[in-house]
């Protein structure tokens, strides 16, 4: 059984994080909302997060009219303040392992946007493919 982040919110799931382990692997749309969610207050230093399958955070196919429609706003993994001066960067290692996401919908004014908002030098990404999505501030 799935916990989720609130009750209100299924789409968020948290169940999968245990701040004792190194080592994670999202599977779902919920699971990669939970790591954003979680990403507000920790870094994921020394952790790595591996997606076990394609993921999909909206269905369709990006276009113009993706800036009216009701789509499921991405709030970017890593933190920053609307004064960006408490800002939670990245760390850790996220690896694909070759897994798309899609359907990446951000239409927001924030100044840091994408699938991270802030990362460290240390921090890692790779095997990863981003596609049918839609981005703008």
């Amino acid at each position: 059984m799935k916990a989720f982040a609130n009750k209100s919110d299924k789409r968020i799931d948290v169940s999968w994080y245990d701040a004792e382990k190194n080592v994670f692997t999202l599977y779902d749309a919920a699971d990669l909302y939970g790591l954003a969610m979680i990403s507000t207050t920790t870094n994921f230093e020394g952790k790595t997060i591996k997606l076990g399958a394609n993921i999909a955070l909206n269905s369709g196919t990006p276009s113009a009219s993706w800036k009216s429609s009701n789509y499921r706003q991405w709030n970017a993994i890593g933190y920053t303040s609307p004064t960006y001066d408490s800002n939670v960067h990245f760390k850790g290692t996220f690896d694909g392992q070759g897994h798309t996401i899609s359907g990446l919908y951000m239409n927001t004014a924030k100044r840091y946007v994408g699938l991270f908002a802030v990362t460290a030098n240390e921090s890692k990404i790779q095997n990863l493919r981003l596609v049918n999505s839609y981005i703008t501030s």
